[in-house]
């Protein structure tokens, strides 16, 4: 009886784990995440396979939260971009190029800042100008920047 009522528990088992897996690929991780953590609080047998769902589902969301970061980064919003990736290492500790590209973002955010500052007590506007193209070559929308540039460069042909 100990035995059957063993199979039985591990039948459930698989099939919380087969659901779960149903889960993922529907896009609702959240259920798949509880049929995951019940499997595993219930199983004997099959704790590698339960860990291996919960680890899948960790993976997409590491996976989802990494593209968000890469999305804001390619629509020149550094500031959340680097905010993404210090909740993904936050979590994760190590994932793909974060550091990297969080550490960068964070550079372009300081030398933004700088540059932008030296552009505005500038002396003279061909010095402004220069400040505000540098900021224009890694981050070119950044506040007003390209207005500036447009307002400070001589008409061509003139």
């Amino acid at each position: 009886k100990a035995a059957l009522d063993r199979a039985r528990n591990e039948l459930v088992v698989t099939e919380k784990l087969k659901l779960a897996g149903i889960e993922i690929v529907r896009g609702r991780p959240e259920k798949a995440q509880k049929l995951a953590e019940e499997a595993l609080a219930k199983t004997v047998l099959q704790k590698d396979l339960a860990d291996g769902v919960l680890a899948e589902l960790r993976e997409a969301r590491f996976e989802s939260v990494y593209r968000d970061a890469l999305a804001l980064e390619r629509d020149w919003r550094y500031e959340e971009a680097a905010g993404r990736y210090d909740e993904l290492l936050a979590e994760a500790q190590f994932y793909k190029d974060a550091i990297a590209r969080r550490d960068t973002l964070a550079e372009y955010v300081r030398s933004a800042a700088e540059l932008y500052e030296k552009a505005g007590v500038a002396a003279t506007p061909e010095e402004e100008l220069t400040s505000l193209r540098q900021i224009e070559l890694f981050w070119p929308e950044y506040k007003d920047v390209p207005v500036r540039i447009r307002a400070l460069e001589k008409p061509q042909g003139s």
